[in-house]
């Protein structure tokens, strides 16, 4: 079908369909992300209405995660490979492995960091960052 002419009870129906087999987690992000394209089409007026206004998405618990992250040995042997680097770019990518793993930030706040945000806290050198819902975070 096409996309732009779902309504409501697509909405719906798909989620149905999520809830069959994924976790709630997934389900919820998914949601978002078909939200998110929904509002975007209604600002540039492709489509009438948001047809995933008022779908209800799954409580989450936002202090559980079932995401495998590194080991402390999996996590040295990045570091050591990042300090390895002999390239052009060997400061940058051990500086940008350091802040991901030592100050658990995502890769787009990383990215989105700039040399204006460096700074300086009791004399050491800090990274100033907008973490989700614009909380400021300073990294060492």
């Amino acid at each position: 079908m096409d996309l732009l002419a779902a309504g409501r009870v697509h909405a719906d129906l798909w989620r149905q369909q999520l809830d069959a087999g994924a976790e709630h987690s997934s389900v919820g992000r998914r949601l978002s992300a078909l939200s998110s394209f929904y509002r975007y089409c209604a600002g540039h007026d492709l489509v009438p209405a948001v047809p995933t206004a008022g779908v209800t998405r799954p409580r989450v618990d936002p202090d559980t995660t079932y995401t495998v992250g590194l080991d402390r040995d999996e996590a040295r042997a990045l570091l050591a490979q990042a300090e390895k680097d002999h390239g052009r770019q060997r400061l940058r990518t051990d500086a940008t492995v350091k802040l991901l793993l030592h100050n658990a930030l995502w890769v787009d706040e990383v990215c989105t960091a700039d040399v204006s945000h460096v700074g300086m806290d009791k004399g050491r050198r800090v990274l100033t960052v907008v973490r989700k819902g614009g909380k400021k975070t300073r990294c060492r």
